[in-house]
């Protein structure tokens, strides 16, 4: 045998190539050290002597390329924390199997997705529903004071810090079709529902929202109402789901949890809350355009009704009804005192002049009316009051 440097040559006599023949291209030798001298075959000469080439490899680094001689740490899997979540009850409707409630939920660093599980008594709760897109839920950071009705607010502004996401201001149209809708409030004071056109960037999740049209889709009565600092602030997109949908449970209590997705609703980062839903969704809106003029008998007043949802299309004669009957109630106000109920079923009701006369002592040149709708479902609607001269 020949070593020089880290090679090897050696020349075997008289001996059958299958007595020597490696396995796996790999020869072992031993010196006097305890340790195995490993060699890579690198070729093999025929002739009168057999002659072998290798290439001696260190024992350390050949060990080394086998097994790892430290395992690497690996960074712990992120673990999503306690959810945050928002109940909502909003006098919202799209169809006639409407939502009751609805929740925005969001957790950092957010699982991909989160299991809504309930309970009707608090012990036994089974999964009913998977949370796939987070809302965007942010906070006031100044007031937002109270705006007008049925045109563009131009005045009000609000500044609002989120957690996560970007805005973008909208065009004239963008903000007719509510691209940008929010509701603004507290489960405890309500949620005013409005559109924004104008969202700029402040400061690092910072925005100023301006340009809005409110208190749609029933919340009228909020817009006349200041928005508090740390007022929430939720955007009623894809990252809002429905709670509660069935009518048999209006006024029933309900219990739930919130896992992250692959989580029991046991888990200790399982967000437990409970919550009763009401009738909010499935009043009737305010009629709206009261008039009174005196005729044979009495006062008429006459209203225009409006509808809770499939009234958009401007080629409609008249929009639906959504209920199983047109029923109003109206009330005949002296100050806040209510002097006289009378009930229709259709848009138009006579205050007889005998009614006036014992209500009033004489005929009125001006009468105030609160005006509301009615439902079989939910009980009264929406109110809207009205200071009307009499024509």
């Amino acid at each position: 045998a020949n070593i020089n440097s880290n090679q090897l040559w050696l020349s075997l006599g008289g001996t059958k190539m299958s007595d020597r023949r490696p396995r796996g291209g790999q020869l072992l030798l031993h010196d006097k050290t305890p340790e195995k001298i490993r060699n890579e075959l690198k070729a093999i000469a025929d002739g009168p002597f057999r002659t072998i080439e290798a290439v001696a490899i260190s024992p350390q680094h050949y060990l080394g390329a086998v097994s790892p001689s430290r395992p690497r740490r690996r960074s712990a899997p992120l673990l999503a924390g306690l959810p945050t979540a928002l109940v909502l009850d909003l006098p919202y409707a799209d169809s006639p199997t409407t939502a009751l409630q609805y929740i925005a939920a969001s957790v950092d660093p957010w699982p991909g997705s989160l299991t809504l599980w309930r309970s009707h008594d608090g012990s036994s709760f089974e999964a009913v529903q998977q949370l796939l897109t987070r809302a965007t839920i942010g906070q006031t950071l100044t007031m937002l004071a109270p705006g007008p009705l049925w045109i563009t607010d131009r005045v009000a502004m609000v500044d609002i810090k989120l957690a996560h996401g970007s805005l973008e201001s909208v065009n004239e149209t963008g903000l007719l079709q509510g691209i940008n809708t929010i509701a603004i409030g507290t489960p405890a004071s309500g949620w005013e529902i409005l559109s924004f056109a104008n969202a700029e960037l402040i400061a690092n999740g910072h925005w100023r929202l301006s340009r809005f049209i409110r208190g749609l889709a029933g919340s009228e009565a909020l817009a006349s109402v200041a928005k508090p600092i740390g007022s929430y602030v939720v955007f009623l997109d894809g990252g809002i789901h429905e709670l509660a949908t069935s009518n048999d449970l209006i006024n029933s209590k309900l219990f739930y949890r919130l896992s992250a997705e692959g989580r029991d609703h046991a888990d200790a980062n399982a967000l437990r809350f409970e919550t009763t839903a009401g009738p909010l969704a499935l009043l009737p809106y305010s009629p709206q355009h009261a008039k009174a003029r005196r005729v044979t008998g009495g006062v008429e007043f006459s209203w225009i009704r409006r509808t809770r949802f499939g009234g958009d299309s401007w080629e409609l004669a008249e929009v639906p009804l959504n209920e199983e009957q047109e029923l109003y109630e109206v009330e005949i106000l002296d100050g806040s005192q209510v002097k006289r109920r009378l009930s229709s079923n259709g848009p138009s009701v006579i205050y007889t002049l005998p009614h006036e006369l014992a209500d009033f002592g004489a005929p009125q040149a001006n009468l105030t009316i609160r005006l509301r709708q009615i439902s079989a479902a939910a009980g009264p609607g929406f109110s809207a009051s009205f200071s009307l001269r009499v024509s």
